[in-house]
């Protein structure tokens, strides 16, 4: 039987559900010729067997004959992203169950980093875990260290989530007046219940959407320096336009860019950089390594619960700004 009716019958076989019998004639065919659509159909059985790893490998064969086998490519990045989902839910779970013994060992409270010593409630939220280690963000531990240095004495923080950051600058600042803005009614709650906690309702303010003219309101009424930090997924392309908001000029900035998820006219980052090189100093950070040996607690748990541990689950390589105004 010559390869194209042997590889016919696989894939009848394949669509009748008979996945091992498409795998036995694939095999056939590729003894007799090596092909790039024998393996991909070998993958695409695999899988349905439940075979993800070896399916990896039969998808990599065929692209390793015909590079531009595009069915096998694409075949290879659904699989992939089967098995980055599966890891997620590993690591969410891991997560949660971590969270659970830390509670149980040291309490809702940060152990080390910046806001060590700030208390947190009980609930599960993102990035919770690695925000009580002290690795939350860890590329911007050294930006913060130079945020209370500076001691602001007016915070702007639009997209405040739980409250790390806007409660955290406000304990660690004594003096600072800090407004945090949030779209999601359940991130004001957390966060107005984290300020409650830690001692900072009199110097913290909770509110919802922040528009241009409402962050030109405030920046312009502050005679000292002033902080704009913002995580708003997206929004900073509108909010941090000095053509709408001048008193930014004034003011020292801290941003999260989110261009993967959010297609504005140009590029987030390279639009930033270009309206605040003229007025502001401008340093960068990426999306890079975290240190699972900055956290003790992790010591006596494998290796592999390490890293799941302080990974914090980003779809998307990030990009953060901190600009500072020129003297």
């Amino acid at each position: 039987m010559n390869n194209d009716i042997l590889l016919i019958s696989a894939l009848d076989s394949y669509n009748s559900g008979q996945y091992k019998d498409t795998i036995s004639k694939c095999r056939l065919a590729i003894q007799n010729q090596e092909r790039a659509d024998a393996w991909c159909l070998t993958g695409m059985a695999l899988r349905k067997l439940g075979r993800s790893h070896d399916a990896v490998n039969a998808y990599r064969l065929a692209l390793l004959i015909d590079p531009d086998y595009t069915s096998a490519s694409s075949n290879l990045i659904n699989l992939q992203n089967d098995l980055l989902n599966g890891i997620r839910a590993d690591a969410y779970s891991i997560h949660v169950a971590m969270l659970a013994l830390y509670e149980k060992e040291s309490g809702l409270v940060v152990q080390t980093g910046v806001f060590k010593g700030l208390k947190f409630h009980k609930g599960f939220f993102h990035g919770k875990l690695q925000m009580l280690f002290g690795t939350y963000e860890s590329q911007l531990t050294q930006w913060m260290h130079d945020v209370v240095k500076r001691a602001y004495s007016t915070i702007i923080n639009v997209g405040c989530g739980e409250g790390l950051y806007a409660v955290g600058l406000a304990k660690t600042i004594p003096n600072s007046r800090v407004f945090a803005f949030d779209t999601h009614e359940g991130a004001r709650a957390n966060c107005q219940w984290l300020s409650d906690t830690n001692g900072t309702t009199d110097r913290v303010t909770v509110l919802g959407e922040c528009s241009p003219q409402q962050l030109e309101e405030l920046l312009s009424k502050q005679d000292a320096d002033a902080l704009v930090l913002i995580d708003c997924e997206g929004c900073e392309y509108e909010l941090l336009d000095p053509a709408l908001v001048p008193s930014l000029a004034n003011c020292d900035i801290l941003v999260e860019c989110h261009d993967s998820s959010f297609q504005p006219p140009k590029p987030i980052a390279k639009t930033l950089e270009e309206r605040f090189f003229s007025t502001h100093s401008v340093i960068r950070t990426d999306s890079g390594p975290r240190d699972p040996c900055m956290v003790p607690f992790l010591d006596n748990f494998p290796e592999l619960a390490w890293w799941l541990s302080i990974n914090e689950s980003r779809d998307h390589f990030q990009t953060w700004f901190y600009f500072t105004k020129r003297q």
